[in-house]
């Protein structure tokens, strides 16, 4: 009976009754003290209690000696500090329905949804210079006047705004951000002590539940006498090109290559598809011992040919368009589940030179680092859509 007892009182600590879900609406779990609300886009503040519903559209004030837990789904919430100003409001994304503006304060977020579900739904949080995103078994604390988040269990994706930076974070890392600069750090004892006045101890003792959990899985996926793996998987070409290059080939070797060179620590191996098959990422990641399982298809590779004709018919120019969209995902077998799933897309066109034919690209080799190659339309294109992937990348893989 004991653990039923002690999952029951998680269920209640963290407000995952059926009641929570109704409506679909932010909700108001508890507060003590001082606690002010007005509608977004209104002048009139006023007290407000437990029992308040509310719509998702709304700015909070939490005066000094006060505290408040807001459910954001029944299985998502955040606990803010006393001093704290903050606004919730809805979205048009489904995989992101609240989106938490924190204007000044301190608050703690929690996201117990398995990834492995339905519809999952990610935590959407800004400050006045970053963006945060909370995906999934995470528990992170965000300082808005000091300017740090930390990881207490799971991952953040951050975005620094005026940095024009991205970070992936994992606990127990913590980051401050300063107005030229950005430095990381572990987690002390210290960050876990100065929050206990306001966030209850069962919440901090299952987030580090979660994160001794993590790191036992970390220890036995990652012990072997190996260095980091990345895997990478061809890229599978659901596009119409259907012509001589093996373009699943070359595109996903030169995102490796990239990488390679940036991440000397690591080691980098490509699967073709015939040895992967219909395997999953978690049977991939545990057959090649890798860290990080890289997945994604070929969308788009069009090289298009227009003619135009003026009106009067004495204009006549033909242009070549070309059209590249990749979809990548990247599963870390640490954490347990995909933390990455994008599609990029570029396009071009120009005038269409007699030395830029069908025929004088399908003689060429399809090559990324010939510079040959890359100059024409086409390798651009490509070239500039593999640039965001290996962009991203390089913030997640570390």
């Amino acid at each position: 009976m004991l653990p039923t007892i002690a999952l029951m009182t998680l269920l209640l600590l963290f407000g995952m009754g059926n009641r929570a879900c109704a409506g679909h609406h932010p909700q108001i779990k508890s507060l003590s003290g001082q606690v002010e609300l007005r509608p977004t886009n209104t002048t009139g503040w006023k007290y407000i209690s437990s029992s308040m519903p509310l719509t998702g559209n709304e700015e909070f004030r939490v005066h000094p000696g006060s505290t408040i837990h807001l459910l954001l789904s029944h299985r998502k919430g955040v606990y803010f500090n006393q001093n704290s100003r903050f606004v919730i409001s809805r979205t048009n994304n489904s995989n992101a329905p609240y989106h938490v503006s924190i204007i000044y304060g301190e608050a703690f977020f929690f996201d117990l949804e398995n990834r492995r579900g339905t519809n999952p739904q990610d935590i959407v949080i800004s400050t006045n210079n970053s963006r945060i995103t909370l995906s999934g078994s995470s528990y992170i604390i965000v300082d808005s006047t000091s300017k740090r988040l930390k990881v207490l269990a799971g991952v953040a994706n951050v975005r620094l705004t005026h940095l024009n930076q991205r970070h992936h974070l994992r606990a127990p890392q913590k980051i401050g951000i300063t107005k030229h600069n950005t430095f990381k750090s572990k987690m002390l004892d210290k960050d876990i002590e100065m929050i206990q006045d306001w966030v209850p101890k069962e919440i901090i003792r299952s987030a580090k539940q979660q994160q001794l959990r993590n790191l036992r899985r970390d220890r036995i996926l990652l012990s072997g006498q190996f260095k980091d793996r990345v895997l990478f998987t061809s890229l599978d070409n659901n596009s119409e090109y259907a012509g001589s290059w093996n373009i699943s080939s070359g595109i996903t070797n030169h995102i490796k290559t990239v990488l390679e060179d940036r991440f000397s620590h690591m080691s980098f191996a490509v699967s073709d598809q015939a040895q992967t098959g219909d395997a999953t990422h978690r049977e991939l990641a545990k057959k090649y011992q890798a860290r990080y399982v890289v997945r994604g298809e070929i969308q788009q590779f069009d090289l298009l040919k227009r003619a135009d004709i003026s009106i009067s018919g004495d204009q006549y120019t033909e242009t070549k368009e070309t059209a590249v969209r990749l979809r990548v995902s990247v599963y870390d077998a640490g954490a347990g589940r995909i933390i990455y799933d994008q599609f990029h897309r570029s396009e071009k066109s120009a005038p269409i030179r007699r030395t830029e034919t069908r025929q004088d690209y399908e003689n060429m080799q399809f090559a990324l680092k010939n510079e040959r190659f890359k100059s024409t339309l086409l390798g651009e294109t490509i070239s500039e859509c593999i640039s965001g992937i290996i962009k991203d990348l390089s913030v997640i893989i570390y």
